[in-house]
Parts: structure tokens; sequence; C-alpha cells
């Protein structure tokens, strides 16, 4: 799952986005793309400590607070 902003920003700009997607060198060369990007992705892990789990109003992970940010000076 792609950050929506990022997701809308990246496609205003052209570019194609297949998510799901098995990638094999054959499919490269067929494909022939400008650039290619592999994104396995990941979950940040909190930390199974008394107090943070379910605690969303304070306890939050580093990607949340910058994509937080990062929307509000966008204003999407």
């Amino acid at each position: 799952m792609m950050i929506p902003a990022v997701e809308k920003l990246a496609r205003d700009a052209g570019v194609e986005i297949r998510t799901n997607t098995e990638v094999t060198k054959e499919y490269a060369e067929k494909e022939a793309p400008d650039a290619l990007i592999v994104a396995c992705g990941s979950a940040p892990l909190i930390s199974p400590l008394p107090g943070l789990d379910g605690d969303a109003e304070r306890v939050s992970t580093i990607t949340n607070v910058v994509y937080r940010e990062y929307l509000a000076a966008m204003d999407i």
C-alpha cells in the first residue's frame, strides 16, 4: 500500500505504478522501463511495553509523524 499523497504526486508526474507484480529478468527486458523501483515494504514495530499498545494519541511511528507533517505541508 502506498501513501496516498506520494502516490498522487507520482501519478501526477506521469509515473506508472504497478503493484503485486512479479518482476523477472524477462519481464523487465520486455517492458524496458526508464526506471524500475522495487519496494517490498515493511511494517513498523511498536515495542510491546505496557501503556504503548493501542494508544494512538501518544504513540506513533516515525513514518506516521513524517507523513502527517508532509500531508499538512502539501495541504492534501
